[in-house]
């Protein structure tokens, strides 16, 4: 009953229990030799600028509003992954820089980890001091959290709520049930990370090697790359762009 892309995942992770294995001399057995992993290609889920300033300017809910912050809050930090954006700590930020490690590539085994460096703009600024955290993190939304899982799943339900809203008969007849009419359809938090680099792309004509160093990516892979330094100031220069396009600067 799994979508071809989630077989793939699940594939994806048994092979690299294979590979972790045979690197350790605890298998020579490896059954992907001749097997291909098939994927399908997704549609980015990415919002339009236009649709980004109505969801930031709209009147939203109290119970809302955290969860808007939060997802602007991955967007003017260059769309970091809400794992990584949950996981942070207080003293990530250093002369007006956020530092970290990705957890999708911090794992063990790794022989190389590369730090990603991103400027803190005053927009990401002002709504990280609006959620200041009792725990140590650098925002709140963990606080009497165990995992991110939850939070995400919440987030995700908000956001697909933000919008007009009205109350319906429920199955016993009683006016108590609430429908709503969501202005960003299918919005979840990884919008964020699609719509900044989608925007970075196709409407600043940022290069895709700055967009993805801005995301997070491997581009190591590129022979001429492995010998080309990553400028700090392009970096800056693209989140700083991005956030002032969408803010009509």
């Amino acid at each position: 009953g799994m979508k071809i892309n989630g077989v793939a995942k699940e594939l994806r992770n048994i092979r690299a229990v294979f590979n972790w294995a045979r690197r350790r001399g605890m298998t020579d057995k490896y059954p992907f030799l001749d097997y291909h992993i098939r994927e399908e290609e997704t549609t980015p889920n990415n919002l339009s600028v236009e649709d980004l300033r109505r969801l930031r300017d709209y009147p939203c809910e109290p119970w809302q509003k955290i969860y808007v912050d939060f997802f602007f809050l991955s967007f003017y930090l260059a769309g970091i992954n809400p794992v990584d954006l949950l996981s942070l700590k207080a003293d990530c930020i250093k002369d007006g820089h956020l530092s970290f490690v990705r957890k999708k590539t911090n794992k063990e085994g790794m022989t190389k980890v590369r730090i990603i460096t991103l400027p803190v703009v005053a927009e990401a600024q002002e709504i990280i001091d609006r959620y200041p955290s009792r725990e140590g993190w650098l925002v709140s939304f963990m606080d009497c959290r165990s995992d991110y899982h939850s939070f995400a799943r919440q987030a995700n339900e908000a956001l697909q709520k933000v919008g007009p809203s009205w109350k319906v008969k429920d199955k016993v007849g009683k006016l108590r049930k609430i429908e709503y009419a969501p202005i960003c359809s299918g919005i979840t938090l990884y919008s964020a990370r699609y719509s900044f680099g989608s925007i970075a792309a196709n409407d600043l004509d940022i290069s895709e090697r700055t967009i993805g160093q801005c995301l997070g990516h491997s581009w190591s892979k590129q022979v001429t790359a492995r010998y080309i330094a990553a400028d700090q100031r392009k970096i800056d220069n693209a989140v700083k762009r991005v956030v002032e396009f969408v803010a009509g600067k």
